[in-house]
């Protein structure tokens, strides 16, 4: 039988509902951050921004991204729990059948249009989306065709997914190592400075330490350390 995470005669009533939501196969109320993050970024795009600083369109994506690195971390976490161990062929076969046959669809299809528009096709930047590394192509090529900069932020978290799963197995019998670990990746400058001027498009040179994947990792890690210090009592 699996074992599931947040089982604990210490924890209180609240407390025990809310691990026991995040141990559905679904949470309904994700969606519908999910859902407030995307009308921020489809608002962004309209020029919509509310008198927000920075734009909406930033907002929506370190929402993304603080989600990704939560329920990332706890898929590992629920499965280290059940085997003792994780496993990354199983984790990388996973993200790959879910994200690249929606992705390379949508790339083929890009592509095909600017064929049959007779248009020109910026080879560099759809080479630089179809390896996820478009993040650090629209840095590294000032003023390149724009027309697959919207795939910078999949490069991040696909960066991310590459990386933390190899990180949590090295370490993910210890808790309190990444988590500190986790704080340090976030405590890192390796963007822009909060007064920055640059566009929000330019944020497409971060790294994904940068958007707050961490952060997520850190609030996942931080309730199982809560769950492991309940458990003791």
């Amino acid at each position: 039988m699996e074992q599931t995470i947040g089982n604990s005669s210490a924890e209180s009533p609240v407390v025990d509902a809310f691990y026991a939501k995040l141990n559905r196969k679904h949470l309904p109320s994700l969606d519908g951050l999910r859902g407030i993050a995307a009308l921020l970024v489809v608002f962004y795009h309209f020029g919509i921004e509310f008198g927000f600083h920075p734009p909406p369109g930033y907002l929506g994506v370190l929402i993304f991204f603080v989600l990704s690195g939560f329920l990332i971390t706890w898929l590992l976490l629920k499965e280290s729990s059940a085997t003792g161990t994780v496993s990354l062929s199983g984790f990388y076969l996973r993200r790959s059948l879910r994200i690249f046959p929606a992705f390379y669809g949508f790339w083929l299809f890009s592509i095909g249009v600017r064929i049959l528009g007779h248009r020109t096709i910026a080879w560099g930047a759809a080479i630089a989306s179809f390896f996820y590394v478009s993040n650090y192509y629209y840095s590294l090529v000032p003023g390149a065709d724009t027309f697959m900069l919207h795939t910078w932020s999949l490069a991040n978290e696909e960066q991310f997914y590459l990386l933390w799963p190899w990180v949590f197995k090295r370490a993910h019998n210890n808790l309190s190592r990444i988590t500190v670990f986790c704080n340090h990746c976030n405590r890192l400058d390796l963007g822009l400075p909060s007064n920055s001027k640059v566009s929000f498009p330019r944020a497409a040179q971060l790294p994904p330490i940068r958007f707050r994947l961490p952060r997520g990792c850190t609030l996942c890690r931080l309730s199982a350390l809560h769950l492991v210090e309940a458990e003791s009592l």
